[in-house]
């Protein structure tokens, strides 16, 4: 996202909206709790608060760069 602000190239913004995308149909458990294992194929007994809200903000952040 930095790089995008530097030459205002939109592929990077696209690349990474679709990295996000990938997180959440992936990485989500059935509560919409986020795991780190992005295959989906683990999951943690403990969750985190920043790696919960870490992908919200990163959607929020790319809403106001488009």
């Amino acid at each position: 996202m930095e790089l995008y602000t530097v030459d205002k190239n939109p592929i990077y913004i696209q690349e990474f909206h679709k990295n996000l995308d990938y997180a959440w149909e992936h990485m989500r458990e059935r509560t919409g709790l986020f795991n780190k294992d992005w295959s989906g194929a683990q999951q943690e007994k403990s969750k985190w608060l920043l790696d919960q809200f870490a992908i919200v903000e990163m959607y929020a952040r790319i809403s106001n760069m488009k």
